[in-house]
């Protein structure tokens, strides 16, 4: 890549970065009439996928609004540096069933410590004509929430 006279390297960390904090046009049009969301992220897959298996990720729909989304990797390190607690977590989307974790934990921050809630879920293949949740795949996504009403469910002692 280039800037002006410069060449820059994009490298596979800032594309993966840019990926999880970005929203795809059809996922921004999936939730456009939804302002009441109990969550900033979302991630699907498109159903039925195309032949091309090794573009996997490209039919992927995005929805993150001033969410914060964490890579499968990421997550697994904060595991190994905190404790956290999971919870099940129930809800309807697009009229199926999920079943999602919240992970309930406290960071040090400075001289004290806050907490930290992180919603792992299941990546749902979603049939677009009719919106509709066709199965779960066995993949994950992880979003760090910021919603203070959730937060305010959790006493420091639970979390």
């Amino acid at each position: 890549w280039a800037d002006g006279e410069s060449r820059i390297l994009i490298s596979a960390a800032l594309n993966q970065s840019d990926r999880l904090s970005s929203s795809t046009r059809l996922g921004q049009k999936l939730f456009a009439a939804s302002s009441d969301l109990p969550f900033r992220v979302y991630c699907f897959q498109v159903h039925p996928l195309p032949a091309v298996a090794e573009e996997e990720e490209e039919f992927l729909l995005r929805y993150n609004v001033m969410g914060v989304a964490l890579s499968p990797e990421a997550f697994q390190k904060l595991r190994q540096e905190i404790s956290l607690t999971p919870r099940p977590l129930r809800q309807t989307l697009f009229g199926q069933e999920e079943v999602a974790t919240l992970y309930c934990g406290t960071v040090p921050l400075g001289q004290r410590f806050e907490k930290l809630i992180v919603r792992e879920a299941r990546l749902a293949r979603l049939h677009l004509p009719d919106r509709r949740v066709v199965d779960w795949t066995p993949q994950h996504y992880y979003e760090v929430c910021v919603s203070p009403a959730l937060y305010e469910q959790f006493t420091p002692s639970a979390a």
